[in-house]
């Protein structure tokens, strides 16, 4: 079984962010009324791919690091503008993304917080040339654990050289492909599927299935979305059938620690596609 195991889990892991609009236009998608080419392997295609970045998205780098006092981390905690706080107490990192395609760049934070096993995600969004705006993460939580947006190149042999997440995207909708690991001990622990839906600048999660392992005594249980215990076999065919009627395609994240130009340049280039200079 735990050879099994961790075959599957390296092939799998999901975040799923859906958006319904749109339409079919040959070999394109339409998304937020924008086309789509599904060919291209970087960023979703809504700016022209060059050796340098359009103004347009180096003013919203500007604007993010202009507000940064927003969402830097500071001695390991980022104290959020309506008073709250979160401890990050085994590493945090920060990427540059669009991840519902509106041409409004993110500033993504992804960490450790709280008992030390779960992950925590804070994102804040370009809004104009004086304000950036905090996604709602209410919904992210699963049982106290959000999906890990780092690392992801952790569970996937084949591309192991950059972090990255999985994007799959049909006529009228797109997802994306990640998962959560909480480990209970250096003997196991549990690994989620999970899908998230992000609507006007909110995000939240639904369970698809899940395993729960121990190495130690041989032995792993599995479970579905309705957290009613099944057999490994059909937990595959879950994860398998979740990308059906889908493109897939990788989309290259560039964490940084720390906030300057030079680093969000650096990662919007990476989501984006964009060679460097």
């Amino acid at each position: 079984h735990k050879m099994l195991i961790k075959r599957r889990i390296i092939t799998g892991f999901i975040i799923c962010a859906i958006l319904f609009t749109g339409c079919s236009n040959g070999d394109k998608k339409s998304i937020n009324g924008k086309e789509f080419d599904a060919e291209k392997n970087d960023h979703q295609n809504n700016q022209t791919i060059n050796s340098s970045i359009d103004e347009k998205y180096r003013q919203q780098l500007a604007v993010l690091l202009e507000k940064k006092e927003q969402w830097e981390i500071k001695n390991n905690t980022l104290n959020i503008p309506d008073g709250d706080s979160i401890t990050f107490n085994a590493g945090y990192a920060y990427a540059i993304t669009d991840l519902d395609m509106d041409e409004n760049l993110e500033i993504v934070l992804s960490g450790t917080a709280g008992t030390g096993v779960y992950t925590t995600n804070v994102i804040f969004e370009y809004k104009d040339s004086d304000d950036i705006v905090q996604w709602d993460t209410s919904g992210l939580s699963n049982n106290d654990s959000e999906p890990d947006l780092r690392n992801q190149k952790n569970f996937d042999e084949e591309n192991s050289e950059s972090d990255y997440i999985t994007l799959f995207i049909n006529d009228n909708e797109f997802f994306y492909y990640v998962g959560d690991y909480i480990s209970w001990d250096p003997s196991g622990g549990q690994k989620k599927y999970l899908k998230i839906y992000i609507n006007n600048n909110s995000i939240a999660s639904e369970l698809v299935g899940y395993y729960e392992f121990d190495y130690k005594k041989d032995f792993v249980s599995a479970y579905d979305a309705d957290e009613k215990e099944i057999d490994e076999e059909s937990l595959y065919k879950i994860i398998d059938e979740v990308g059906e009627g889908y493109e897939e395609k990788k989309m290259k994240l560039s964490w940084f620690s720390e906030a300057n130009m030079d680093n969000l340049i650096e990662s919007y280039k990476c989501f984006a596609g964009v060679e460097k200079e």
